[in-house]
C-alpha cells in the first residue's frame, strides 16, 4: 500500500492554491469589471440629463412660463415657485436645486447596478411631482442602461417643485419625449395631494390636473382609499412588466400612496434601501408592497442625507460638470476586494508555513529511521 509523502501534499497544495487563485480572479473581473462598464454608463446617463436640462430651460425661456431667476440659479427650468394653487406641502429650495446635478443621473445608474438590474429589466417608478429633477435623473440612467420603466406621477408638489399649474411634471415631460431625448412616457397619473385625490387643493385645480391627465394619455388614478389605491398601482406595474419580474422599485418623494401611512417608512435611508419590517397591510405603501414581494427598493427622499451620503454637492451654483462619482457600492467592492486578496494571501503564506514544517518534520524522522537502519 503506497503511503502518501509529504511530496504528494505539497504538489496537491499547490493545485488547491491555483484554483483558488483562480475562482479569486474570476470573481474580481466579475465585480470590478462590471462596475467599469456602469461606469461609462454613469456619464453617459449624466451627460443625457444635462441634455435635457438645457432643453426644458430653452422650451420655458421661448414658450413659458417664464423662468424665476432668483429662485432657480442655473436656469434649469426644473424649479417652480414657492406658492402656486397646486402646492401640497413646504418644500426646501435648495433640496430641489440640489436636485438638478446632472449627475443625479449617474448615481442612479450606480444604484440600479447595485440592487442588481440589467440591461432590458423592467423597473417601477413611483413619483411625487416635488422633484422633477430626481424623475429626469431615474429616467436619463434608465435610457443609458436600457431599462423599460413603468412611471407612475402624482402631480400635486412641495414647493419649489413641477407645482407650476401650467407646467407640471406631464408638461416636462412632453418637452423631453416630444424632442426625441427620452423614449418614456407616464402610465399613470393621479392627482396627489391629501389622499391621493388632491383633497388639499381647491375644485378648480383638481379639475384642472384631472383635465391634464386625461389630455396625456395617462390613466387616472383617483382612489382614497390606501390599500385599494396600492392595489391598482401594484396591478398596473405587473401589466407593464408582462412576463419579466420587477427589477427595482424607485420612490421618488412623499407620495402618499407610495410611501403609506406607517411611520416606519420614515426610517428608510435615501439610496438603496434594505427593508426589514413590514408594517400592516392596511397602512403599506407601494414602497413595502414591492418589498413584501422582494423587490428591491431605491428610496429617493430626505436629500441633504443622499447628498451627503453620495458626495454630491448641496445647492451647487454653477452645477457640476457630467463626472464619475465616488459610490458606496463600489467602496464596498473595492474592500471587497481587498479582503478577498488578503485573505488569498493569508492561505498562501499559512501553506508555505505548513510545507516548511512538514519538510522539517519529515528530514527529522528520516534522520531518526536512518540510526535503526
Amino acid at each position: 500500500m503506497r503511503t502518501l509523502r509529504l511530496g504528494d501534499s505539497f504538489r496537491w497544495g499547490l493545485l488547491l492554491l491555483c484554483l483558488l487563485g483562480t475562482a479569486s480572479v474570476a470573481i474580481v473581473e466579475l465585480t470590478w469589471g462590471r462596475s467599469d462598464g456602469s461606469q461609462e454608463q454613469a456619464i453617459a446617463a449624466s451627460s443625457q440629463m444635462q441634455a435635457a436640462t438645457e432643453t426644458i430651460a430653452a422650451h420655458r425661456s421661448e414658450s413659458g412660463p417664464a423662468l424665476d431667476s432668483a429662485a432657480d440659479l442655473n436656469g434649469t427650468g426644473l424649479i417652480g415657485a414657492q406658492f402656486t394653487s397646486m402646492t401640497t406641502t413646504v418644500g426646501s429650495l435648495e433640496a430641489k436645486r440640489t436636485t438638478t446635478n446632472p449627475n443625479l443621473a449617474g448615481l442612479m445608474v450606480h444604484l440600479l447596478d447595485e440592487a442588481g438590474v440589467r440591461e432590458g429589466d423592467f423597473i417601477g417608478v413611483g413619483a411625487s411631482g416635488s422633484f422633477p429633477g430626481l424623475i429626469l435623473a431615474t429616467l436619463c440612467a434608465a435610457e443609458a442602461t436600457g431599462l423599460d420603466v413603468g412611471l407612475i406621477v402624482s402631480l400635486g408638489a412641495s414647493q419649489w417643485g413641477a407645482n407650476l399649474p401650467s407646467f407640471t411634471w406631464l408638461d416636462i415631460e412632453d418637452v423631453v419625449y416630444g424632442r426625441g431625448m427620452l423614449p418614456y412616457r407616464s402610465a399613470a397619473a393621479t392627482v396627489g395631494g391629501d389622499l391621493d385625490i388632491g383633497r388639499d387643493l381647491d375644485p378648480e385645480t383638481r379639475a384642472l390636473l384631472r383635465s391634464r391627465i386625461d389630455a396625456s394619455g395617462a390613466i387616472l388614478i383617483e382612489d382614497p382609499d390606501l390599500a385599494s389605491n396600492v392595489a391598482t398601482r401594484m396591478a398596473i406595474y405587473r401589466e407593464l412588466a408582462g412576463d419579466r419580474r420587477i427589477a427595482a422599485f424607485v420612490n421618488i418623494g412623499g407620495a402618499w400612496a407610495n410611501l403609506g401611512t406607517d411611520a416606519a417608512v420614515l426610517t428608510l435611508s435615501p439610496g438603496l434601501s434594505y427593508v426589514e419590517f413590514l408594517p400592516p397591510s392596511g397602512t403599506r405603501g407601494v414602497v413595502y408592497s414591492m418589498a413584501g414581494v422582494g423587490v428591491p427598493i431605491i428610496h429617493l427622499l430626505n436629500i441633504k442625507e443622499l447628498a451627503q451620503r453620495f458626495g454630491l454637492p448641496w445647492d451647487p451654483s454653477p452645477l457640476p460638470e457630467p463626472a464619475s462619482l465616488h459610490i458606496e457600492g463600489r467602496v464596498r467592492i473595492r474592500t471587497g476586494v481587498v479582503a478577498l486578496g488578503g485573505g488569498y494571501l493569508g492561505i498562501v503564506i499559512a501553506w508555505l508555513v505548513w510545507a516548511r514544517l512538514g519538510r522539517k518534520r519529515t528530514a527529522g524522522l528520516d534522520e531518526s529511521e536512518s540510526q535503526f537502519r
